[in-house]
């Protein structure tokens, strides 16, 4: 009783987003996706990551995200945090709820168009039971 629970409110996943040296090559790939990537993305700030197709820009939001390397294999090296959070040690049901994506066309990417899709994607996909992400996820 006496153990303060974590605030539920946005507040409390106020945080800097800060790669180190990432560089990512996926299994089974020639060349890397990423190499040495260094930045700092301060907490309220709203980045948008521009270039041709092919240059990393998914393969980096995947590596904030924390989906590398606990989702998508490879060789991955260098340090990322996200609101504090090393990506390589944190569960990864913790960050989804500190970080988002938006994409020209949010229905091609590797979301789905809604929750009930993206969270049987998620059970089957990454092995977790359903009832674990609906408890993490509060719906």
């Amino acid at each position: 009783m006496g153990d303060k629970q974590p605030q539920s409110n946005a507040t409390a996943f106020a945080g800097t987003i800060a790669s180190r040296d990432i560089s990512f090559t996926y299994d089974h790939a020639t060349e890397p996706a990423l190499r040495d990537v260094t930045l700092t993305i301060p907490e309220g700030e709203c980045i948008v990551l521009c270039g041709a197709s092919g240059c990393g820009k998914t393969s980096y939001t995947r590596v904030v995200n924390g989906l590398i390397p606990s989702f998508f294999h490879g060789v991955f090296a260098g340090r990322q945090t996200t609101c504090g959070m090393d990506v390589e040690t944190v569960p990864i049901d913790r960050l989804p709820p500190l970080f988002g994506s938006v994409f020209q066309n949010p229905k091609t990417r590797y979301f789905n168009a809604n929750v009930t899709d993206e969270l049987a994607s998620l059970s089957k996909t990454w092995d977790f039971q359903l009832k674990r992400l609906i408890a993490v996820s509060r719906l």
